[in-house]
């Protein structure tokens, strides 16, 4: 992404005028006084870019300085006077005022200050490297609208975010996802946030899980680690493909995915829109929808190790399509609190399953049943038996209990 629209975005509140004047190839006036101080510096210097900017505090530490190479910029940044506090380029002989693009980051120089007595000089680069990760970071911002598949640079920024720990970024847009490749959200290292209308067309994609959200940290930091990330603001959209699945949580090969949180986020046309592996528990999903699935709108199948205790859903939407619910593996708890269940059957297999369904508009049945030939039978039947516990304080008449 280029320097100046991050700075703008982040800093300037651009103008109209100001884009209009940004048009692509356009040299900046020097007496244009529709651009600030700030978006002069950042387009300025276009023939620096072989021979690196240097900032200096005041115009006198420039002017002294003239052992530079031909074609070096300079930024006067905090000059007592303000007409002094703009850019300059090296001709070999003395110091010029220059206005012209600036193309490339400021990474040789320092180029941002903080308000403050204290406050250090420090290159513009460094301080956009504090900011969150974009999978833009890694390609053209082509892959924003789908004119270019985005697995590659959504792989490249999930790695550096696993060195770094920064937040993924998903600017607004719409990508294509192509590939083979599960994409790991580590949310004991990272977040992964849509920003805006995210939607990730998966209907191409030919892996078995789009993504799959754990985390790596271990008990007892993973207690506070967990906590604080999340996977949000995405919406996933897949082909209906036999074995194409949206979302795995869990992972057989780290056991403590406690406390990891789900908000915002929309799943549709999968065979399985949502699954549960191995260390899966203390799952929390809020105002999230899962629609139209080919098989399972969520399904946490026999036999899972480590998994359970506690599965959350707070004002989530479960409907439509031939998808539905089975809770099949032994001894879970799922509280689903305010949620939409429409046109959906809820298979209640595993011994010891505990589901709460607290208000909300239920339009479904609740079967226990080992027999999963039983889901084709939508209805508003309800059983239970010693082994399956279901409390249901939602009807299908969409009322709260009183």
């Amino acid at each position: 992404m280029a320097l100046n629209d991050r700075i703008r975005k982040f800093w300037l509140g651009v103008t109209a005028t100001d884009e209009a004047a940004d048009a692509e190839g356009a040299s900046i006036p020097h007496d244009d006084s529709s651009w600030s101080p700030v978006t002069l510096a950042v387009n300025a210097l276009a023939t620096a870019q072989g021979a690196g900017v240097v900032v200096y505090r005041t115009k006198a530490d420039m002017l002294a300085d003239t052992g530079r190479p031909t074609g070096t910029g300079a930024w006067v940044l905090i000059d007592p006077d303000p007409a002094a506090n703009t850019s300059y380029i090296w001709n070999g002989n003395a110091w010029a005022v220059s206005f012209d693009r600036l193309t490339f980051a400021l990474g040789n120089g320092s180029g941002f200050q903080q308000a403050g007595a204290h406050a250090e000089l420090r290159s513009i680069q460094d301080k956009l490297r504090e900011l969150s990760l974009s999978p833009t970071d890694f390609s053209n911002p082509s892959i924003a609208n789908g004119s270019a598949t985005a697995d590659a640079s959504l792989l490249a920024a999930i790695e550096q975010a696993n060195t770094t720990g920064q937040q993924i970024t998903i600017p607004a847009g719409q990508y294509k996802l192509a590939g083979n490749t599960t994409f790991p959200i580590d949310l004991g290292r990272f977040s992964l946030v849509g920003e805006g209308d995210v939607t990730f067309d998966c209907s191409a994609f030919t892996g078995s899980n789009v993504f799959q959200v754990y985390s790596s940290a271990q008990y007892p930091v993973a207690a506070y680690k967990n906590t604080k990330h999340r996977f949000a603001g995405i919406t996933l959209i897949g082909g209906k493909v036999a074995g194409r699945h949206g979302i795995l949580v869990g992972h057989d090969d780290h056991g403590y995915a406690g406390q990891i949180h789900f908000e915002n986020v929309a799943v549709a046309r999968f065979d399985r829109n949502h699954h549960y592996t191995n260390n899966a528990w203390r799952i929390a999903w809020r105002s999230c929808t899962f629609i139209d699935a080919m098989t399972w709108l969520a399904i946490a199948p026999k036999g899972l190790k480590n998994a359970g205790e506690v599965i959350y859903y707070d004002h989530c939407q479960f409907s439509d399509g031939d998808g539905d619910i089975q809770w099949a593996c032994d001894s879970w708890q799922v509280d689903m609190v305010g949620c939409s269940i429409l046109n959906t059957t809820m298979f209640v297999a595993g011994q010891g399953v505990t589901v709460n369904v607290f208000g909300g508009s239920v339009t479904t049945s609740a079967t226990p049943s080992n027999d999963i030939s039983h889901r084709a039978s939508k209805g508003l039947a309800q059983k239970a038996t010693q082994a399956v516990k279901t409390i249901m304080q939602g009807r299908s008449t969409a009322r709260s209990p009183k």
